[in-house]
């Protein structure tokens, strides 16, 4: 077993019951009305367990109504980051990594029970700020708990000291003891799970963190902390500061108080992040980034064996759920020619039933993108498509509210060269590229050409292929016979390599040890004379 003693996953809610329903609803519309305020709610940043207000301030929109604004989030400057980053360095030197293991789970597992209760709140608000379905929002806040969970469990395992190994007369153990300063670069695909994993796995371990959430999430974030201060986490221990990527992620990252990072982002944001700790050293370590995750260009094979009514279902299921906006997504389908056009077919016929709408509304699979920007590179990616390629469906935006966010229609290419742009970068929208190979050693030929190794899978029912594809096929979560998203704490960590990411799998028994240094200490047992207690 890989999951630590006492670990269980969070059950994902029943649609099917009438009570899930209701509560989810009343969320829903609780939000909605709080949405139609005059004057939207400004959120203070939370610094050495200060509330700091100040003028400037960021905007958080819903996307599927980008009129409407969520919330707004105090800005910080370069003077409040340096203010936390080294308020953080001194709590964690005076206090933090004094604080027994123990104490710092049970802080996790108290966060734990209270979004537990309160679930379908934190699940509406996902809806809102990030455009999730009822399906996915829930998910998300499950996956926060499992994570919660899983590392206050792994700590409690972690925090004794362990022999090494048996010699007479002599006492050899191996202890962790905490970095000091992490910087939390948070994501807003999965504003609950990702940020939460990414928050307790670095408190729990003895670090103090300085949390920078996405800004189109940054209310998400605001709530991720105050959940941590309801749990009883001491002031300073944990802080939240918000803006761009570039401006306070980056002042963030240079603070020679931070000594790791741990951050999800895009192939670019990782290596500048690398580029930053080179050039900004730490003051007490070298400073690195402990656990990064950096994107993915997810490839599905379809071979002659495959069962095509699965094969398409899941195909379209990852390609286009949360409008493909996951690391994970299918974005590519690589099919071989003997059943081609066949699949072609049965997955265009199977896209139209994909019903497009807005999130708040149970029935919806595919909503809006998460922003302005978000919804131009997606276009521009489908003409760049145009040109490589051959569009064979496009879906469409009903009218109701298709110039009220930003909405895009799922979108099938075919023949799509394996080098293709559409074939090779991230697009992180739902745009889905179907590749033909001569065969199926041509297919894994063609699935590990990338840039990324995170997510992958194979439709096969010939034990040599599935045999063959889950050793060489370059993907750190490979899948058989099934969808490529959806991995489960414990069960399915989750990473890759290449420039997908830096470090262990989240949700697995490793990641803590990213956290931690490793220390021993070796005792010679074989003492002489008597001590003295006053000599």
């Amino acid at each position: 077993m890989t999951v630590p003693a006492g670990f269980c996953h969070e059950p994902l809610a029943d649609w099917s019951r009438e009570d899930n329903m209701m509560k989810m609803s009343a969320a829903v519309r609780k939000d909605e009305k709080e949405l139609n305020k005059t004057y939207p709610t400004l959120y203070p940043l939370f610094i050495g367990g200060e509330r700091v207000i100040k003028t400037e301030a960021i905007f958080s929109n819903n996307p599927a109504s980008s009129g409407r604004i969520i919330g707004l989030i105090t800005k910080a400057n370069a003077a409040l980051i340096h203010e936390a980053a080294e308020g953080a360095y001194e709590v964690w030197k005076k206090l933090w990594r004094g604080v027994l293991f123990a104490e710092r789970a049970d802080y996790l597992l108290k966060a734990a029970e209270i979004m537990r209760e309160r679930r379908f709140d934190l699940a509406s608000l996902a809806v809102f700020e990030v455009g999730k379905n009822w399906q996915e929002a829930d998910a998300d806040v499950a996956e926060a708990i499992d994570y919660l969970e899983f590392y206050a469990r792994r700590m409690l395992e972690l925090g004794e000291p362990k022999i090494t190994e048996e010699t007479p007369g002599e006492l050899n153990q191996i202890r962790y003891v905490p970095r000091g300063v992490v910087a939390v670069i948070g994501v807003w695909n999965f504003p609950w799970a990702i940020n939460v994993g990414m928050i307790s796995a670095a408190l729990v371990t003895g670090n103090t963190v300085v949390f920078k959430p996405a800004s189109v999430s940054a209310i998400i974030g605001w709530h991720i902390v105050d959940i941590f201060r309801k749990a009883g986490v001491p002031d300073g221990v944990l802080n939240l500061i918000a803006g761009s990527g570039q401006e306070a992620g980056e002042e963030l990252i240079k603070s020679p108080k931070v000594i790791g990072i741990a951050v999800t982002g895009s192939k670019e944001t990782g290596l500048r992040i690398q580029q930053l700790c080179s050039q900004y050293p730490c003051e007490y370590g070298f400073k690195e980034i402990v656990a990064g995750e950096f994107g993915g260009k997810g490839k599905i094979i379809v071979d002659s064996d495959a069962d095509l009514d699965e094969a398409v279902r899941e195909v379209i299921r990852s390609a286009f759920g949360y409008s493909g906006q996951k690391c994970s997504a299918c974005s590519v389908a690589i099919v071989t020619e003997d059943i081609y056009d066949c699949f072609l077919r049965r997955l265009t016929a199977a896209a139209k039933s994909i019903i497009v709408g807005r999130p708040q509304d149970p029935g919806s699979m595919l909503g809006p993108l998460i922003s302005k920007k978000a919804l131009e590179k997606v276009r521009e990616y489908v003409e760049i498509g145009k040109r490589e390629a051959k569009m064979v469906y496009c879906g469409e935006i009903p009218k109701a509210f298709s110039s009220a966010g930003y909405y895009h229609p799922p979108v099938i290419f075919a023949d799509v060269p394996v080098d293709a742009r559409i074939a090779q970068e991230e697009i992180f929208g739902p745009v889905l590229s179907v590749v033909k190979a001569k065969n199926f050693d041509e297919a894994v030929e063609f699935f590990n050409h990338s840039d990324y190794a995170l997510t992958g899978g194979i439709f096969s029912r010939l034990p040599s292929h599935v045999a063959r594809a889950g050793e060489e096929c370059g993907a750190g979560n490979f899948y058989i016979n099934r969808g490529i998203t959806g991995a489960m704490v414990g069960r399915q960590p989750f990473g890759g390599w290449k420039h997908s990411g830096v470090g262990s799998k989240a949700g697995s028994r490793n990641y803590l040890l990213r956290f931690l240094y490793e220390k021993i200490v070796t005792e010679n047992l074989m003492r002489r004379g008597v001590a003295l207690a006053d000599c």
